[in-house]
């Protein structure tokens, strides 16, 4: 992901950001979780599509997940909800800043 945002190839860093949390899914070998990511990714990979990145989100975007990554290893279940939340509504946030 670091790579490809490096590179300013914002569809490979979308595919590689769902892989991110595809993983994460199949890590929890749940199949309710795993079943639902994969119903979920066609239609995240839309909403990427909708997002304007530039050159500022390769840093976010590796900065976010390696966050996510930590905490989950940590298995520090209260921030990562937090940090997670704050990563799904990241866009949302981001679309009334723009709006304004």
């Amino acid at each position: 992901m670091r790579r490809e945002a490096a590179r300013q190839d914002w569809v490979e860093t979308s595919k590689a950001d769902l892989e991110f949390h595809r993983q994460i899914c199949l890590a929890s070998n749940n199949e309710i979780v795993i079943t639902l990511w994969e119903a979920l990714a066609r239609h995240v990979m839309i909403v990427f599509g909708f997002e304007i990145r530039d050159e500022r989100d390769g840093p976010r975007l590796a900065q976010q997940h390696g966050k996510i990554l930590r905490l989950l290893r940590q298995g520090d279940l209260a921030r990562l909800d937090r940090e997670i939340e704050r990563h799904i509504l990241r866009l949302r946030d981001r679309r009334k800043s723009r709006a304004a």
